[in-house]
């Protein structure tokens, strides 16, 4: 299994044992992931970039960025860490299910507890009394689109990276501290999401991120490559530490 993952701070670093040796320094993030990935019973065979590569060693980097398309495409999954839960109201809650019910019932937003909302109205959801003040009719599904917010604005959905982990896999896991879901039906929860105008007239990039790795994702399975500065246009708000990684994210 492959890990797609945001690195995070690398100020805060975390040793583990690493070939019977204490002492690897990784980024809190990759420890939270490695941890539940754990099995408690057997062992479990993962790839990560930042161990599985010696992140010193320049010519080493070079030549395992050109094996990215083979590691992510051959691997048995693709584990996308999002990292741990997102907590509403002081509760762990994982917006996917409620959404994918719904969109799976093909449920019109005059069928919903949905209001239009105001001109800022990510903004305005992220208060901290949103749910409990909010102009949705139902507190629990304010509740969900506040999580699903919360979900879509971690970093991850904006690392140029992510983009051929995602798109080569050829079966992708979305996990969020204990949660996890295909992405198939992540992604059809998010779009329906989308469809009912949560993000668009505010911050389109939130969704725009998503269906634009969607695309590659289908075109690659059908063996349909973009033209190279088509790709580099589609994901220009993407960001990476390094400018030049904003092409080698996409080489593959």
């Amino acid at each position: 299994e492959a890990l797609s993952y945001c690195w995070g701070d690398s100020k805060d670093r975390f040793p583990i044992t690493c070939n019977g040796v204490r002492g690897l320094a990784v980024t809190e993030n990759l420890h939270s992931a490695l941890k539940r990935l754990q099995l408690p019973n057997q062992p479990r065979l993962i790839w990560a970039d930042a161990i599985c590569i010696n992140q010193e060693d320049i010519d080493e980097r070079g030549s395992q960025v050109r094996l990215m398309k083979d590691i992510y495409r051959r691997a048995s999954s693709v584990v996308i860490w999002l990292g741990e839960a997102i907590e509403v109201d002081g509760k762990d809650l994982w917006p996917i299910p409620s959404l994918l019910e719904a969109a799976q019932k093909n449920l019109k937003r005059t069928e919903l507890p949905i209001r239009h909302g105001t001109k800022d109205w990510v903004r305005y959801v992220l208060r901290p009394d949103y749910t409990t003040s909010g102009d949705l009719d139902n507190k629990r599904w304010n509740r969900t689109i506040k999580s699903l917010i919360l979900l879509l604005h971690r970093p991850w959905f904006l690392r140029t990276w992510i983009v051929q982990e995602v798109a080569l896999a050829s079966h992708a896991l979305v996990m969020c501290g204990c949660h996890i879901a295909n992405w198939d039906d992540f992604y059809r929860s998010v779009s329906y999401a989308i469809d009912l105008d949560y993000f668009s007239s505010t911050q389109p990039e939130m969704y725009s991120s998503l269906q634009n790795i969607e695309h590659v994702r289908r075109d690659l399975a059908q063996n349909h490559y973009s033209r190279p500065l088509d790709l580099l246009a589609s994901f220009r708000i993407f960001l990476a530490t390094d400018a030049r990684d904003k092409v080698f994210g996409l080489y593959s």
